[in-house]
């Protein structure tokens, strides 16, 4: 079996929300309903959130999730980069 690794990216602050991925999402934020998500599929190894926000870096950290820092980019292109030298297998 593979040693799957998922990335979330999060952000604070988005064009369809000031509150970015800690919008209100039901009775949850958004940025939790992704993990809740991720966390039902099979198979994956870690789960990881990936932001340039320190208040998403607390939150994310306060439930227990694997969390790190990323640069600001311009283009999702170099955030993709980024990770994958950071998890290059």
């Amino acid at each position: 079996m593979k040693n799957i690794i998922y990335i979330i990216p999060a952000q604070d602050r988005n064009n369809y929300s000031k509150l970015g991925d800690l919008i209100s999402w039901g009775s949850s934020t958004l940025l939790d309903w992704k993990i809740s998500q991720i966390l039902e599929i099979g198979h994956i190894s870690k789960v990881y959130v990936s932001t340039n926000s320190k208040k998403i870096f607390k939150y994310v950290k306060e439930r227990g999730v694997n969390v790190f820092l990323r640069k600001k980019h311009k283009h999702l292109k170099e955030m993709y980069q980024e990770a994958g030298k950071k998890f290059p297998n």
